[in-house]
């Protein structure tokens, strides 16, 4: 099972999902480990945190985010599932 999504995944956020998710990285206290920019990292957020974040982002409780995951994803693999939700959420 995946854990994390890919470089190129976190690659697709504009500029301003990638500042989104770097003051949320901050915040957070995270490692970072993707270089972006200069001087900033983005971390490459596993399962638990994406989940975190969606909670955090009142975007719906973990189990509410598992259950759409099934219905609306079917096969897709959990994280990438997950990736989706949080990508939707730092482009905002």
């Amino acid at each position: 099972m995946k854990q994390y999504p890919t470089i190129k995944q976190i690659d697709e956020l504009s500029k301003k999902g990638k500042e989104a998710l770097w003051q949320w990285r901050i915040k957070q206290k995270i490692d970072g480990t993707y270089q972006w920019g200069r001087f900033k990292t983005l971390p490459l957020l596993s399962i638990g945190q994406m989940i975190e974040f969606l909670e955090e982002s009142q975007v719906g409780e973990g189990g509410e985010v598992l259950i759409e995951w099934s219905e609306a994803y079917g096969d897709e693999e959990l994280c990438d599932a997950l990736w989706l939700a949080v990508k939707e959420v730092l482009e905002k």
